[in-house]
């Protein structure tokens, strides 16, 4: 985790671990804007208000998917 100005960035791999899921997953989300994020050099990174916003489900770019 890196922190600019009081902001906390987490990276990919740290998302992926605490949710448990694969990395790629992580990284597809914030590519769609699912979860939004910041490109740092060669990185993605995804502050902490952000990724609380995608855990609440307040994201534009989620969508649902219903079984029929």
């Amino acid at each position: 985790m890196k922190e600019i100005e009081d902001i906390k960035l987490y990276t990919i791999q740290e998302i992926a671990d605490m949710l448990k899921v694969h990395p790629l997953t992580m990284q597809r989300k914030v590519r769609k804007g699912i979860i939004k994020g910041v490109k740092i050099n060669k990185s993605w990174y995804v502050s902490s208000e952000n990724l609380k916003s995608f855990l609440q489900g307040n994201t534009t770019g989620m969508e649902s998917k219903s079984k029929k």
